[in-house]
């Protein structure tokens, strides 16, 4: 059962700042607590759930902007005094030169009766930046760097830029002008989300009450799939603020923009003050929910993985297992190998996501070691794994394999595989690419099956685990 919505305790937020933790600091915001929209949450959850909440948010009329029901972990300001935030508690306040990996968001959402045709909302995360000192409150008249982070909305976003002379207007980063957009991706265990990034400019007259507004970059990250969101965030506040610096490159800017996003984006002086994380409301009555927020800061390499073992494969590569690492920040595997004796171990993999490899880089009677190590979402890397050695032999060279037929090969994109007599119960199929990560992964269904590859042109490796064997054959995909 969602915390957001089970039984508890629960206290009934009665003024628009409200703080709950002293120190760390968690603080809750409803700027509708006065409006028929109730904000609850649990005192006794605080200290495992941080900022969470649950909101039932009623639209009084109208379709403006009513508000931002959040959740702030950092500085907070409530009872007309500014309490900064804890730097060894919750990791800020720091400048962006100072901020590491070791600093992670911890967020998770929940919605109840919010995909009505009049609901509009957007629940976000908002980085708050400023260029004082570090316990000094936030002057957002003053902040002309925004970053907001995007979980799910009632919307899928069309992606579209936004011409808009004598107002604001927007880019989202692409591969080309006008082309794909540049996604920037994140992975809870072997499953990618992925969002654009878009960022807003202003071009105000001068007599325009929001002229300020001019010298300000505000960007977002917004899903690209809406309808399939990330279900958690537990990842490092630095990579979004890198990413906001590199993908300047893929706007198409003009020299006056583009002067003004390197001078204001991620600008290594300011200050990250706090993190809220809420709901952009609008229209509609729904119930909308913080499951959890607070940050992490994780310093604490993961456990390293053990009972790695490699086999000889056909066609000359190498076939790599090992035991699946436990940790909860799991994110990588990288793979190190040593060469015909050699004492010195080179990284030949990076970004592997389960816990197999295919080597395709080995060579006829070559001698090789291999280890293991696990990096979490903080990027702290773990001791190695035992160490495990490999005589490439000369049988491996057999691409002919009597019970096994695959077709068509080179292809396009659909492989057909017969096997003469599969095994239905315990028989697999895995297919590799030439990163040696495992892209597919199946159980025999029957002695006909077909797979799509949906990769990059080049080679792939086929491993068929067939009863008490394994068969492996290489594939080109044109």
């Amino acid at each position: 059962m969602c915390y957001a919505f089970a039984k508890a305790q629960t206290t009934t937020i009665t003024r628009q700042n409200t703080l709950i933790k002293e120190g760390h600091n968690f603080g809750l915001t409803n700027p509708v607590f006065d409006e028929n929209s109730p904000m609850t949450y649990d005192p006794s959850k605080v200290d495992k759930k941080g900022a969470a909440f649950s909101i039932t948010y009623n639209n009084q009329g109208g379709t403006s902007f009513d508000g931002y029901p959040s959740g702030t972990v950092g500085g907070f300001k409530a009872n007309n005094s500014y309490e900064p935030g804890n730097v060894e508690t919750c990791g800020m306040p720091v400048k962006i030169k100072d901020l590491t990996d070791e600093l992670r968001i911890n967020w998770k959402t929940s919605q109840r009766n919010a995909n009505d045709i009049d609901d509009k909302w957007w629940a976000t995360i908002n980085v708050i930046f400023d260029g004082g000192t570090a316990t000094s409150q936030p002057d957002p008249e003053a902040r002309d760097y925004d970053l907001v982070i995007q979980n799910v909305s009632y919307e899928q976003d069309d992606f579209k830029d936004l011409d808009n002379p004598g107002g604001r207007y927007w880019y989202f980063a692409r591969e080309t002008p006008d082309g794909e957009i540049k996604k920037f991706t994140l992975y809870i265990n072997d499953v990618a989300y992925s969002w654009a990034v878009r960022y807003k400019f202003f071009d105000y007259d001068e007599n325009h009450p929001d002229v300020d507004k001019n010298d300000k970059v505000h960007i977002k990250f917004i899903p690209i799939d809406n309808s399939n969101p990330i279900p958690f965030f537990d990842h490092s506040l630095k990579q979004f603020i890198d990413c906001t610096r590199d993908y300047i490159q893929y706007l198409p800017l003009s020299p006056e923009e583009e002067i003004l996003a390197k001078e204001k984006v991620a600008e290594e002086e300011l200050w990250i003050k706090s993190l809220s994380a809420g709901y952009e409301v609008y229209e509609g009555s729904s119930i909308l929910a913080n499951n959890y927020f607070y940050t992490t800061i994780d310093r604490t390499p993961p456990a390293a993985v053990g009972n790695l073992s490699v086999a000889n494969a056909p066609n000359f590569t190498a076939a790599l297992e090992w035991e699946a690492s436990q940790d909860n920040a799991f994110s990588t595997y990288t793979i190190y190998r040593a060469d015909n004796g050699d004492s010195n171990f080179n990284i030949i993999a990076t970004d592997v996501r389960t816990n197999s490899f295919v080597d395709t880089t080995v060579n006829e009677d070559g001698t090789y070691e291999y280890y293991v190590t696990v990096t979490d979402r903080s990027f702290n890397e773990s001791e190695a794994s035992n160490k495990a050695a490999l005589d490439v032999l000369s049988s491996g060279i057999n691409e002919l394999v009597d019970d096994l037929k695959v077709y068509p090969n080179p292809t396009r994109s659909l492989l057909n595989i017969d096997l003469s007599n599969p095994d239905l119960i315990d028989g697999k199929i895995e297919i590799y690419d030439s990163l040696g990560r495992r892209i597919i992964d199946k159980r025999i269904a029957n002695s006909t099956m077909s797979v799509n590859l949906e990769g990059a042109a080049g080679i792939y490796i086929l491993r068929v685990l067939n009863h008490d064997s394994i068969t492996s054959k290489k594939i080109i995909l044109n």
